[in-house]
């Protein structure tokens, strides 16, 4: 059955069009809005006049930041989620990487990136860069949900990194108890819904309670014709408002340096897979180091992998795979020792001791109490991974068709990055 990848690069939406065209205008300011959020610091608490120092220290922005924001569905549009994690960046200080995403759809983000605040003769400016050079786009796919675990996030370079805009901040509202209204300092370059550019205004409001942090972000964006007329966007004084809050997402740090990241739980009323459970997983695989996409069931023509809990698969998958539920959406972050181990697999161009990054979504599960006279699958066919094509967002929804019947067959060890090819 034909399919087709979806991945999504950090410079905008691909393939809008009608109502989806209407979305992506709507979003795509939100990254800017983001970054323009940024310079507004550590604000006052709301029971004090509001004051703004001089000079603002850009690691204590970016700290009130950090965390997750969203935007409950209106007017037809989705729930909306930001995720903002401080992350380091050799040649760049002070830094951020972002998530922008559906709610329905966690691991497929439709803007990501870095900023990067400065602190330039007393004001605060802020950098936002588009995504790594290098693997076609895979790298960002990669990175999806490792904002929950910052730790896991690989080394990147300055020079990896394309500069795609210079944020000046103007302050207004300093009086206002603990709110404080930034507006951009010139219109953005966009070819976003028609327009030739975009303005953000953003209004920063800090909490009662958490000291520093930023609790709301309310926010609008308007494109611009080349003539300046509006031409996407809402009315003057209307925002849509995100709210500090704690996602379901949920991070598992375990033993020989696994880490499980639950993006999507899945059905809570099922039962989670375990010993004996037949399962049928749809997977990508990445090098950690590169983002090089090695192996992916998502290309045309291929199925789920089905396999039975445990598995002749490597042992990062065997540890980390039970517990999924299906319709669950995991990432596992594997270190070299639990993937390929120092031979690595060559013919999958994946080098000794290489971590790796998987990203799983269980389609199909049988416990092992359901299962009669049943032998695990595996794939019997080994089609050399191709170039996966770019999105039409927004993202559907995860399947639940049940695999065919599975039929035991040989391993053919060696030929793909496969979790059950050695």
């Amino acid at each position: 059955m034909a399919r087709t990848q979806r991945v999504v690069g950090v410079t905008g939406v691909a393939g809008v069009g009608g109502a989806r065209r209407a979305a992506a205008a709507l979003a795509a300011g939100l990254l800017l809005a983001a970054s323009a959020a940024l310079g507004q610091g550590v604000i006052g608490q709301p029971i004090k006049p509001f004051e703004w120092p001089a000079v603002r220290a850009s690691a204590a922005t970016v700290r009130s930041l950090a965390g997750s924001y969203r935007a409950p569905a209106a007017h037809g549009q989705p729930e909306l989620h930001l995720h903002l994690a401080a992350v380091n960046v050799e040649g760049l200080a002070d830094t951020l990487y972002f998530e922008l995403s559906r709610a329905d759809s966690p691991n497929d983000p439709f803007r990501s990136g870095v900023l990067q605040v400065r602190q330039e003769e007393g004001v605060l400016r802020v950098y936002q860069f588009s995504g790594v050079n290098q693997t076609g786009g895979a790298f960002t796919r990669m990175l999806a949900g490792l904002w929950a675990a910052p730790e896991a996030f690989p080394a990147l370079k300055a020079e990896q990194l394309t500069p795609v805009s210079d944020i000046a901040v103007t302050r207004r509202g300093e009086e206002n108890n603990g709110r404080a209204e930034l507006r951009s300092a010139a219109p953005i370059p966009t070819v976003t819904g028609g327009a030739a550019s975009y303005t953000t205004v953003i209004e920063a409001v800090a909490g009662t309670q958490d000291e520093g942090k930023i609790n709301t972000i309310r926010w609008s964006d308007r494109g611009l014709d080349a003539a300046g007329a509006q031409v996407w966007g809402p009315p003057e004084g209307q925002f849509t408002e995100f709210a500090r809050f704690e996602p379901e997402t949920k991070v598992d740090r375990r033993d020989g340096g696994l880490i499980v990241i639950d993006l999507r739980p899945g059905d809570l009323t099922s039962e989670p897979s375990a010993s004996g459970s037949q399962l049928a997983l749809e997977y990508s695989g990445w090098l950690h180091a590169s983002g090089l996409l090695f192996d992916s069931s998502r290309e045309a023509n291929r199925d789920p992998f089905t396999l039975q809990l445990p598995a002749q698969v490597i042992q990062g998958w065997n540890a980390g795979v039970p517990g999924i539920r299906q319709g669950g959406i995991r990432r596992l972050i594997i270190p070299g020792a639990l993937g390929y181990g120092p031979n690595g697999n060559p013919r999958a161009r994946i080098p000794g001791d290489a971590a790796l990054v998987f990203e799983i979504e269980c389609v199909y599960h049988k416990p092992a109490e359901k299962l009669i006279n049943t032998a695990p699958a595996v794939p019997t066919s080994t089609p050399t991974p191709t170039p996966p094509t770019p999105p039409t967002p927004p993202a559907p929804a995860p399947s639940t068709r049940a695999p065919s019947a599975p039929q035991a067959a040989a391993p053919s060890p060696g030929t793909t990055g496969r979790p059950g090819e050695q």
